[in-house]
């Protein structure tokens, strides 16, 4: 997997900037297909969970077998109350 420095240092804003750019310019994640994975963790770090959500979402559009997208996905609904959304995906993680 690939890692950012600034991730590994915990400098979630400078991280967030650097997964953009990188996801700006592989936007079908061809090069670093973890690269909207990473970003939503960024994000999350970040204290932005709705960014890491939609970003988590459309690592799932680019990939329907991303199965660790979808336990992270699962897991960010259930933290900010979403259970039926997190229950949706689960179910979806399951029929795989």
């Amino acid at each position: 997997m690939y890692y950012n420095g600034y991730y590994v240092e915990k400098n979630y804003t400078k991280a967030v900037g650097h997964f953009r750019f990188i996801t700006g310019v592989d936007t079908g994640g061809k090069i670093i297909p973890s690269g909207y994975m990473l970003l939503a963790d960024a994000l999350k770090g970040a204290g932005d969970v709705k960014s890491a959500i939609a970003m988590l979402e459309h690592s799932i559009a680019l990939n329907k077998n991303n199965v660790e997208a979808y336990v992270k996905l699962g897991e960010l609904y259930q933290q900010t109350g979403a259970d039926e959304n997190a229950k949706n995906i689960l179910q979806r993680l399951i029929s795989l």
